[in-house]
Protein backbone atom coordinates (compact mmCIF):
# COMPACT_ATOMS: atom_id res chain seq x y z
CA UNK A 1 0.00 0.00 0.00
CA UNK A 2 2.84 2.53 0.70
CA UNK A 3 4.41 1.70 -2.34
CA UNK A 4 1.25 2.42 -4.13
CA UNK A 5 0.72 5.77 -2.34
CA UNK A 6 4.34 6.83 -3.01
CA UNK A 7 4.30 6.00 -6.59
CA UNK A 8 1.04 8.29 -7.01
CA UNK A 9 2.06 10.75 -5.24
CA UNK A 10 5.41 10.70 -7.48
CA UNK A 11 3.51 11.23 -10.55
CA UNK A 12 1.41 14.03 -9.69
CA UNK A 13 5.07 15.63 -8.85
CA UNK A 14 6.76 14.78 -12.36
CA UNK A 15 3.34 16.22 -14.10
CA UNK A 16 3.20 19.30 -11.86
CA UNK A 17 6.71 20.17 -10.99
CA UNK A 18 8.23 19.82 -14.24
CA UNK A 19 7.32 23.24 -15.26
CA UNK A 20 9.09 24.32 -11.85
CA UNK A 21 12.70 22.10 -12.53
CA UNK A 22 11.53 19.13 -10.52
CA UNK A 23 12.71 16.22 -11.46
CA UNK A 24 12.58 12.52 -10.41
CA UNK A 25 14.93 10.15 -10.81
CA UNK A 26 14.77 6.46 -9.72
CA UNK A 27 18.17 4.14 -8.43
CA UNK A 28 18.86 1.01 -7.68
CA UNK A 29 20.65 0.25 -4.07
CA UNK A 30 21.13 -3.30 -2.95
CA UNK A 31 17.93 -4.52 -4.61
CA UNK A 32 15.84 -1.50 -3.33
CA UNK A 33 14.84 1.24 -5.41
CA UNK A 34 15.65 4.82 -4.17
CA UNK A 35 13.00 7.57 -5.51
CA UNK A 36 14.88 10.74 -5.26
CA UNK A 37 12.63 14.06 -5.95
CA UNK A 38 15.04 16.96 -6.77
CA UNK A 39 13.90 20.22 -5.98
CA UNK A 40 16.54 22.49 -7.93
CA UNK A 41 17.34 25.22 -6.19
CA UNK A 42 14.91 26.10 -3.21
CA UNK A 43 15.29 30.28 -3.70
CA UNK A 44 14.13 29.74 -7.07
CA UNK A 45 11.21 27.38 -6.46
CA UNK A 46 9.73 29.36 -3.48
CA UNK A 47 10.23 32.45 -5.33
CA UNK A 48 12.57 34.29 -2.91
CA UNK A 49 15.50 34.29 -5.34
CA UNK A 50 16.55 37.87 -5.68
CA UNK A 51 13.31 39.09 -3.35
CA UNK A 52 13.58 42.14 -1.13
CA UNK A 53 10.53 41.30 0.66
CA UNK A 54 10.78 38.43 3.05
CA UNK A 55 8.19 38.13 5.73
CA UNK A 56 10.81 35.40 6.93
CA UNK A 57 14.27 33.87 6.23
CA UNK A 58 13.80 30.80 3.53
CA UNK A 59 16.24 28.36 3.49
CA UNK A 60 17.87 28.52 0.29
CA UNK A 61 20.30 25.65 -1.65
CA UNK A 62 19.59 22.68 -3.60
CA UNK A 63 17.18 20.87 -1.96
CA UNK A 64 16.30 16.75 -2.81
CA UNK A 65 13.88 14.23 -0.79
CA UNK A 66 14.21 10.85 -1.25
CA UNK A 67 12.18 7.43 -0.39
CA UNK A 68 12.21 3.98 -0.51
CA UNK A 69 9.57 1.32 0.62
CA UNK A 70 10.47 -1.90 1.32
CA UNK A 71 8.42 -4.86 3.00
CA UNK A 72 9.15 -3.69 6.80
CA UNK A 73 10.51 0.12 6.42
CA UNK A 74 9.35 2.98 4.56
CA UNK A 75 12.22 5.45 5.00
CA UNK A 76 11.34 9.56 3.97
CA UNK A 77 14.61 11.37 3.91
CA UNK A 78 16.97 14.59 3.13
CA UNK A 79 18.36 12.57 0.12
CA UNK A 80 19.71 9.20 -1.18
CA UNK A 81 22.78 9.56 1.28
CA UNK A 82 20.58 9.46 4.44
CA UNK A 83 18.09 6.81 2.67
CA UNK A 84 21.34 4.60 2.41
CA UNK A 85 22.00 4.91 5.61
CA UNK A 86 18.91 3.98 7.20
CA UNK A 87 18.46 0.78 4.68
CA UNK A 88 22.10 0.11 5.80
CA UNK A 89 20.99 0.18 9.31
CA UNK A 90 21.49 -3.39 11.69
CA UNK A 91 20.86 -3.94 15.30
CA UNK A 92 24.17 -3.23 15.74
CA UNK A 93 24.40 0.24 14.58
CA UNK A 94 21.19 1.39 15.28
CA UNK A 95 20.54 4.25 17.76
CA UNK A 96 18.60 1.02 19.74
CA UNK A 97 21.91 0.04 20.27
CA UNK A 98 23.54 3.21 21.29
CA UNK A 99 23.84 3.13 25.25
CA UNK A 100 23.09 6.68 26.13
CA UNK A 101 19.47 6.72 24.30
CA UNK A 102 18.77 3.19 25.84
CA UNK A 103 19.16 4.44 29.57
CA UNK A 104 17.05 7.71 28.62
CA UNK A 105 14.52 5.15 26.89
CA UNK A 106 14.42 3.24 30.50
CA UNK A 107 14.04 6.45 32.21
CA UNK A 108 11.18 7.96 30.22
CA UNK A 109 9.22 4.91 30.02
CA UNK A 110 7.61 2.76 26.68
CA UNK A 111 5.24 4.68 25.35
CA UNK A 112 3.43 4.20 21.10
CA UNK A 113 5.89 6.74 20.50
CA UNK A 114 9.27 8.34 21.20
CA UNK A 115 11.19 11.56 20.55
CA UNK A 116 15.03 11.38 20.95
CA UNK A 117 17.00 15.10 19.89
CA UNK A 118 20.84 14.60 20.74
CA UNK A 119 21.25 18.46 21.81
CA UNK A 120 24.74 18.31 21.94
CA UNK A 121 25.56 16.78 18.65
CA UNK A 122 23.65 19.65 16.97
CA UNK A 123 24.77 22.29 18.87
CA UNK A 124 28.58 21.29 17.23
CA UNK A 125 27.30 20.78 14.14
CA UNK A 126 25.80 24.29 14.36
CA UNK A 127 29.08 25.63 15.92
CA UNK A 128 31.16 24.53 13.13
CA UNK A 129 28.79 25.76 10.94
CA UNK A 130 29.04 28.97 12.21
CA UNK A 131 32.89 29.09 12.76
CA UNK A 132 33.49 28.74 9.20
CA UNK A 133 30.75 30.84 7.96
CA UNK A 134 31.18 33.79 10.33
CA UNK A 135 34.24 33.76 12.37
CA UNK A 136 32.72 37.04 14.32
CA UNK A 137 29.79 35.75 14.68
CA UNK A 138 31.19 32.51 16.46
CA UNK A 139 33.26 34.53 18.36
CA UNK A 140 30.70 36.51 19.80
CA UNK A 141 28.34 33.24 20.41
CA UNK A 142 31.03 31.76 22.53
CA UNK A 143 31.31 34.42 25.00
CA UNK A 144 28.00 35.38 25.18
CA UNK A 145 25.74 32.22 23.95
CA UNK A 146 27.19 29.03 24.05
CA UNK A 147 27.77 29.41 28.25
CA UNK A 148 24.21 28.94 28.90
CA UNK A 149 23.52 25.99 25.87
CA UNK A 150 26.36 23.95 26.53
CA UNK A 151 25.39 21.85 29.91
CA UNK A 152 21.98 20.66 27.62
CA UNK A 153 22.68 17.65 26.32
CA UNK A 154 20.17 15.33 25.49
CA UNK A 155 16.61 15.32 24.93
CA UNK A 156 13.50 12.77 24.87
CA UNK A 157 9.72 12.43 24.90
CA UNK A 158 7.60 9.45 25.06
CA UNK A 159 3.71 9.27 24.81
CA UNK A 160 1.07 6.67 25.14
CA UNK A 161 -2.92 6.26 24.75
CA UNK A 162 -4.66 3.62 26.46
CA UNK A 163 -8.00 4.07 26.28
CA UNK A 164 -9.26 7.34 27.25
CA UNK A 165 -5.91 7.85 28.96
CA UNK A 166 -3.36 9.95 27.49
CA UNK A 167 -0.01 9.69 28.85
CA UNK A 168 3.75 12.26 27.98
CA UNK A 169 6.69 12.39 29.51
CA UNK A 170 9.64 14.51 28.59
CA UNK A 171 13.04 14.39 29.84
CA UNK A 172 16.01 17.35 29.13
CA UNK A 173 19.31 15.87 30.51
CA UNK A 174 22.16 18.13 31.18
CA UNK A 175 26.02 17.66 31.60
Amino acid sequence: SAATLFHVLVSFIALGGGQQGITVRDEDYNGTTITTIDLGDLGKLTGASGSNLQLMPLPTGHLEIAYAVTAKIVVIGSGPGFVKHVLDTTPSTSLGSNARYQQLVDRVGTGTGTAFVDIAAIRVMAEAALKSADPTAFDTYTKEIKPFVDPFDAMIASGSVSGDLVKSALIVTVK
